[in-house]
């Protein structure tokens, strides 16, 4: 009967291998489900866009211009760094929130599954239509410490996968989630709520003003989040809600 009732409680509309997964790891301690999801993301997500970049530094070619005039005019602001640095931890944050109970760790495997297959379809992209970013010559020498990070994060994230911008697109799906069940729970109000908006809002920014992105990069990228989210994670999440 437990085994029946675990295994209710787990089914999902996902893959079947995501499905073994979290049959397996249901009993682990929740730091360890954290860790696990975290890990998990960074191969599935991190991955793809690695490899790809990997092909378009090779390739070191660039199909199509997108810059416009207003990247000229946007100011390289060096503090808006933390907020794209802070990209990663969205990632944990979400491994936290969707390991609270069976029904959360259900909608997580759903906008896992979904972050996977855009992560998928984005690196075809990147190898198919590789646009190289020209922007980092506006970078004004700051200081050591910040020259030091830069050149980490120039070193990882090579200039060749513009758009759409994986900073975008991941923060957004995520920022949709949490929002879903912070209103599920009724916490989705007042200064707290605010705060994760103007955070996530400053990510967003931070792509164009340490530039690292085109506004091309920012408008595909929320357009490869927002309509996944409502044409495909949206009737999933409906469809947990019918499972007894």
């Amino acid at each position: 009967m437990e085994t029946e009732t675990k295994q209710a409680a787990l089914k999902s509309p996902t893959w079947p291998f995501f499905q073994r997964i979290a049959n397996k790891i249901e009993a682990w301690s929740r730091l360890q489900q954290v860790a696990f999801l975290s890990l998990l993301q960074l191969v599935l997500i991190g991955g793809p866009y690695y490899a790809a970049n990997l092909v378009s530094r090779w390739r070191d070619t660039t199909t199509f211009n997108v810059q416009t005039p207003f990247e000229e005019t946007v100011p390289f602001i060096a503090w808006t760094l933390v907020f794209y640095v802070s990209f990663y931890l969205y990632f944990i944050i979400i491994a936290w929130m969707a390991s609270l109970n069976p029904q959360r760790r259900k909608e997580g495997w759903v906008l896992l599954q979904c972050m996977t297959m855009i992560s998928l379809s984005t690196m075809v992209f990147w190898m198919v239509f590789p646009v190289r970013i020209d922007l980092r010559h506006q970078i004004s020498d700051v200081g050591p410490l910040y020259d030091t990070v830069m050149g980490l994060l120039h070193t990882v994230d090579a200039p060749y996968n513009a758009w759409p911008s994986v900073h975008v697109l991941y923060s957004t799906l995520i920022v949709l989630m949490v929002r879903y069940w912070m209103k599920e729970s009724q916490t989705w109000k007042g200064l707290f709520s605010l705060t994760i908006v103007v955070c996530w809002a400053l990510l967003v920014i931070s792509t164009v003003t340490i530039k690292q992105h085109y506004l091309f990069d920012i408008v595909t990228g929320l357009f490869f989040s927002i309509v996944p989210w409502y044409v495909w994670v949206v009737p999933r999440l409906a469809e947990l809600k019918e499972v007894p």
